[in-house]
């Protein structure tokens, strides 16, 4: 599968999740808000108040971008944590320039730097490797996790099931397993 040069944030389109998720997974509205329904318990519980009504799905290629030079600036879990919160809780438009600029200086990561990689090409590359790296492992929505590079987990799933799942990807990989 050829991947885009360089998609730009115009080239996806902006639609509620509710529509992306619709066309999906070919849920019902009923279906689709009991399902975010859950997710949105589940972030409560850690603080999180989701609004999937006003989060918005978007091409998400530049925010992406953005993450890789947070972390060269020690901030990729920061930028990570902005992005998602900016995203499904204050329905922002991470593919918008000047939003992502005040993403990032939210987190730390200086204004001009940020500019400089949004208006320029700089970690497309490390973007599309990382996309083709997750269509290697079978990564097709999110979340996904991937566990010692062998085990996946697709789905936001109860804590019984991500226990379950780290507790096999630990025993394959201890001593006594190889």
């Amino acid at each position: 599968m050829q991947l885009p040069a360089r998609p730009h944030p115009r080239d996806g389109l902006r639609e509620p999740v509710y529509e992306t998720l619709a066309r999906k997974t070919g849920g019902s509205p009923a279906e689709l808000h009991a399902m975010t329904g859950q997710l949105v318990a589940l972030g409560a519980e850690e603080g999180l108040a989701y609004d999937f009504d006003r989060a918005v799905s978007v091409n998400t290629f530049d925010a992406h971008r953005l993450s890789h030079l947070a972390r060269l600036h020690g901030l990729g879990a920061q930028m990570h944590e902005r992005l998602m919160r900016a995203h499904l809780v204050e329905g922002e438009l991470v593919d918008d320039v000047e939003t992502l600029v005040r993403l990032g200086t939210d987190v730390g990561v200086p204004a001009d730097k940020v500019r400089q990689v949004l208006t320029g090409d700089a970690f497309a590359a490390d973007v599309r490797e990382d996309i083709r790296e997750a269509q290697a492992l079978g990564v097709t929505g999110v979340p996904f996790f991937v566990l010692n590079r062998a085990y996946g987990v697709s789905g936001a799933q109860p804590v019984d099931n991500l226990l379950s799942a780290l507790r096999t990807a630990d025993a394959a990989s201890s001593p006594a397993a190889r």
